[in-house]
């Protein structure tokens, strides 16, 4: 792996607890950011002549602290350096033993709206790009980036404050949507047949382990843990080659046990006082795909069952879009085309959206449609392996119709 490569992988997967640490310490988002960039512009520059330090996860931090001492002391801020300051680094905050799950508290504040809560952390502490976060709430870009502006804005003019917050129930769900979108990039992103990195879907893990351990036996948080550990436990077997696998004809010796072992104990264990909640409908979801012994052990009765109770709890457009897979399983490829075609217009910029649809029609023999479907999805892709697979279904149909 050459240094752009390696260097980039460590940034991405070391960015949240950097800010975090720097922003609880000195209290400053924007100089922190700043900092961080210029340690990582050094590290282009010296680790080619002086090698890569043993420990370059620390460099980087005392790096980019040192870069933001010197910016305070130009802004003629005064700089108190204790025995903590210098130390932050290796001892993270108090109540929450993290500083980014704590971050992340901070941002859910309530005079924040729940998407610039979700947007604001997930772009500012992870560095996750506004393209990806325009496709996580199925909005545009441009949209995106505005939303990010308002809620820097917003932020600025309400003095959000970045002393430790108590654990208020009010925020827990804009956190756990936050790992929850944590997790879902970094899973797609270390899926991918291009890269090789530790992937942030690792450290939502982490953080979900740090949130269950502040509130054990809440529901939810131990649901959303065993939803990111059955998806995670399948990682290894989505791709052979550039080639993405689908979850049926995966090969289930690849998946990981241990992990799915562990999802069930914590779906057993949970609570039976409450009604299921969101995160635990779609960790029974796919804790049935996971706990099948073969694609064609799988109830999909069970799973469609599921994916009902989760749309009258969630009525969104893409728990429709995934229940009418398992529709296409138990009633047929027809009656899912049925259901998805009044989401058509809300889906409309959703690649998965129209991708489904291309597979649907496909199983339905309906290869014209089927192909203008994929070219769909090939328009809104932004990956190279997802438009290889797609070009390759779409020559794939277009043979058949020549036959």
């Amino acid at each position: 792996m050459d240094l752009h490569t390696t260097l980039g992988a460590i940034y991405q997967r070391t960015r949240p607890r950097i800010i975090a640490a720097l922003l609880r310490r000195y209290g400053d988002k924007t100089l922190a950011e700043d900092a961080l960039q210029e340690a990582v512009t050094r590290a282009y520059t010296l680790w080619p002549e002086s090698g890569m330090p043993a420990n370059p996860e620390t460099w980087l931090f005392v790096t980019a602290k040192n870069q933001l001492i010197d910016a305070l002391r130009k802004h003629h801020k005064e700089v108190l350096l204790t025995e903590e300051s210098l130390n932050v680094w290796a001892e993270p905050d108090l109540l929450y033993n993290s500083d980014t799950l704590r971050l992340f508290f901070i941002c859910s504040d309530p005079l924040l709206s729940q998407p610039q809560q979700i947007t604001l952390a997930l772009n500012v502490l992870a560095g996750i790009p506004s393209s990806s976060l325009a496709r996580a709430f199925l909005v545009s870009e441009t949209a995106m980036e505005k939303r990010l502006s308002r809620a820097k804005l917003t932020a600025h003019q309400l003095a959000l404050n970045t002393d430790t917050p108590f654990i208020d129930p009010r925020r827990l769900d804009a956190v756990q949507g936050m790992l929850y979108l944590l997790f879902t990039e970094g899973y797609n992103a270390a899926s991918s047949p291009l890269t090789n990195k530790i992937s942030f879907s690792d450290e939502a893990i982490t953080l979900t382990r740090d949130l269950l351990s502040l509130l054990p036996g809440n529901n939810e948080i131990q649901s959303l843990l065993a939803l990111m550990l059955f998806t995670q436990s399948r990682r290894n077997a989505r791709f052979s080659g550039r080639k993405p696998v689908p979850l049926d004809e995966q090969d289930r010796t690849l998946w990981d046990q241990r992990m799915i072992t562990e999802a069930t104990a914590l779906v057993t264990q949970l609570t039976r006082t409450s009604p299921p909640g969101y995160y635990q409908l779609q960790a029974c979801i796919s804790g049935a795909h996971s706990t099948a012994n073969s694609a064609e052990a799988t109830d999909w009765n069970d799973i469609l069952f599921l994916y009902n109770a989760l749309y009258q709890l969630h009525p969104t457009p893409v728990v429709a879009l995934n229940r009418a897979v398992a529709t296409a399983h138990v009633h047929g490829a027809q009656k899912a085309l049925e259901e998805l075609a009044g989401l058509q217009a809300s889906l409309s910029l959703y690649q998965y959206f129209h991708s489904t649809r291309a597979h649907l029609l496909k199983r339905a023999g309906q290869h014209p449609q089927a192909i203008d479907a994929f070219r769909h999805a090939y328009a809104l892709s932004q990956q190279d392996w997802e438009r290889d697979y797609i070009e390759q279904e779409i020559r794939g149909l277009e043979k058949k119709r020549k036959k």
